[in-house]
């Protein structure tokens, strides 16, 4: 009876390949609503949800003239290769016709939690009723990769805003995080607002058995060329 060597060696290689091509760690919210949305977080300061009249959400300054922050760390099983991210920031611009407030916001990373480097930037807008919409939607620079940890710290601070209790559905604030446009805006949001996936050094094992994989089935050719 023949057995089917080749066949059963070329499934484990290509499981092997399969498995390398699948990130080894994801994770998403669709609104700072969501129940696992701070799963990750480890800081907040000066910080709260906001539930915009148009059934928009984000995170937001709870004051004015402060550095609010929000500040999240992920460990992986392994070293890092490749971190996607993908995360959305808002500043806007409202000083004149009678207003005085703006906002900036920040995201910035880290391998330890101590030294920060900056990811992206998204300053007050130049002009009065603008805002500055940034979408990260990338790979992370290498400088991040190689390491078990990632941290991310979204940095926010705005000036004469019209701050509101918390739930209050009136309040805005002119830096805003993870803003998911509701039904009242056009068009709304769709789909998670955040996502971060991550590939690590692969097990030495997995790699093992797609070389024995490889190997035997170079084999059973050079046998059954003969």
């Amino acid at each position: 009876m023949k057995i089917p060597v080749l066949s059963t060696f070329t499934f484990l290689a290509l499981v092997g390949v399969n498995s390398a091509s699948a990130w080894n760690f994801t994770y998403t919210y669709q609104t700072v609503n969501s129940a696992n949305s701070s799963n990750y977080i480890v800081g907040m300061q000066h910080i709260q949800a906001y539930n915009e009249w148009t059934g928009s959400s984000y995170w937001g300054p709870n004051a004015n003239d402060v550095q609010a922050t929000i500040t999240s760390k992920f460990t992986f099983s392994a070293a890092s290769t490749e971190i996607f991210l993908n995360t959305r920031l808002q500043a806007y611009n409202w000083a004149g016709n009678g207003r005085s407030d703006y906002g900036f916001t920040s995201l910035w990373g880290s391998t330890d939690g101590s030294n920060w480097q900056l990811i992206v930037d998204d300053p007050t807008p130049a002009a009065y009723g603008a805002v500055n919409n940034v979408v990260y939607n990338q790979d992370l620079p290498s400088n991040f990769l190689g390491n078990t940890t990632l941290w991310l710290q979204v940095r926010m601070q705005q000036h004469a805003a019209p701050l509101f209790a918390p739930g209050d559905a009136a309040g805005f604030t002119d830096s805003q995080y993870s803003r998911y446009d509701g039904p009242g805006i056009n068009p709304p949001s769709t789909g998670n607002i955040f996502e971060l996936d991550a590939n690590v050094v692969p097990e030495p094992v997995g790699w093992q058995l797609i070389g024995l994989g490889l190997g035997m089935s170079g084999y059973v050719f050079r046998r059954k060329r003969r």
